[in-house]
């Protein structure tokens, strides 16, 4: 995936059951440390994983997959829920798969 302009970020570096698990300051230093990767690899897409650490980094927003923010430059994915529906899931991915070079 990295050689494909896409990164990865799990923003906390630590294992966590869920997102009640992880405090502000831990996804603020975490928002620090990912904007300084941004800037040294410059990938075209940054993929969130939890919903949680794109909002407390951005905002709040609507849905997920393409949200139509950046971060230091790259787009911002965020993954389908573990509860979405099979058929939004193929729909948000396929946006993943679309996304221009």
């Amino acid at each position: 995936m990295f050689a494909s302009g896409i990164g990865f970020t799990d923003v906390v570096k630590r294992p966590a059951a869920d997102a009640t698990g992880v405090a502000r300051g831990e996804l603020e230093h975490g928002r620090e440390l990912l904007l300084a990767k941004l800037e040294r690899y410059q990938p075209q897409i940054v993929l969130f994983v939890f919903k949680k650490a794109a909002t407390t980094l951005l905002g709040s927003f609507p849905g997920n997959g393409f949200i139509g923010r950046s971060l230091g430059g790259a787009d911002v994915f965020v993954m389908p829920g573990p509860y979405e529906s099979a058929v939004t899931v193929a729909r948000t991915l396929e946006t993943l798969e679309r996304h221009p070079e």
